[in-house]
Parts: C-alpha cells; sequence; structure tokens
C-alpha cells in the first residue's frame, strides 16, 4: 500500500478529521472466538496462542488466518526465546579465538521481530491496521461506539 499509514479512527475521532476523509465506521472492537490452535504446536506456543487470542476483537480472525496467526505466534515465541538468550548472554559474545563478535540470538531477535511485526499488521493487530479493518459491530458497546455516535 503506497503512501503513510493510516491515523487509527479512534485518534481522528477525538482529534478532529482533518483531512476530511471518509472515516472507517466499521473497525473491530474487542472481544474474541478462541479457536485451538495446530496439534504440532509446543505447550509454550500454545500458551502465546490462547493469550493472543484472549486479547483479539470478536469476529476479526476466521479459520482462513490460521496459518498467518501461526506464523506470527512462532515469531513471537522465537522472539522471546531469543531475547531472554540475549539477556542472559548479552549482544557481544567471545569466539572460539576469543575475538569479540555479534551474539548471534541478536540476528535471530531481530528477524522474529520483523516478521512478527509483518504479520501483526497483516492481521489487524496494530492501531494503523485496525482502522483499515471493517466488522460489523453492536452500537454504543464501547466507549468508542459511545464517540461515534457523535460522528465527530
Amino acid at each position: 500500500m503506497k503512501g503513510r499509514k493510516p491515523k487509527p479512527t479512534h485518534l481522528r475521532l477525538l482529534q478532529g478529521n482533518l483531512e476530511h476523509r471518509p472515516i472507517n465506521r466499521d473497525e473491530p472492537e474487542p472481544e474474541g472466538d478462541l479457536i485451538d490452535p495446530p496439534e504440532s504446536f509446543s505447550p509454550a506456543q500454545r500458551i502465546l496462542w490462547r493469550q493472543t487470542l484472549q486479547n483479539c476483537p470478536d469476529g476479526m480472525l476466521r479459520r482462513l488466518d490460521t496459518a498467518i496467526f501461526a506464523a506470527f505466534v512462532c515469531s513471537y515465541g522465537e522472539f522471546l526465546e531469543a531475547d531472554r538468550k540475549v539477556q542472559q548472554m548479552g549482544t557481544i559474545v567471545k569466539t572460539a579465538g576469543n575475538q569479540p563478535m555479534q551474539n548471534p540470538y541478536v540476528s535471530i531477535r531481530n528477524r522474529n521481530k520483523a516478521d512478527m511485526i509483518k504479520a501483526a499488521s497483516e492481521l489487524g493487530f496494530t492501531p494503523s491496521s485496525r482502522s483499515r479493518v471493517k466488522v460489523p459491530r453492536k452500537q454504543g458497546k464501547s466507549a468508542f461506539g459511545k464517540l461515534k455516535q457523535f460522528q465527530l
């Protein structure tokens, strides 16, 4: 997608729609239907799967999204594991010849962070990507829904 990422709808409503662009009135609200993780997931990945789904908006993820959501969870798990190793060992380690070098886990952490952010954007997990997602909802359910009733 070309251009700058759109400002989240809730910020546009609070700050005013200075650009006079259409407002996404069907942006998702948090709630969620739980989906079982893939059989191949480790116990740690299953925990991350369930924790992430608890914070996911209702009606946002469908069975079709299983692969990208699994990729997000795997990247998130590997990011956390690599980050723990960096915290333990530091960003600089010594080689067999006692020469300093970047800890290999730094590269693993950075690659998984980038993959996680890409998947999060595709799933609508970032504020700017949520403004592009449309999910029908019940009116007046949340503070954001009440703001939308005023049609600012």
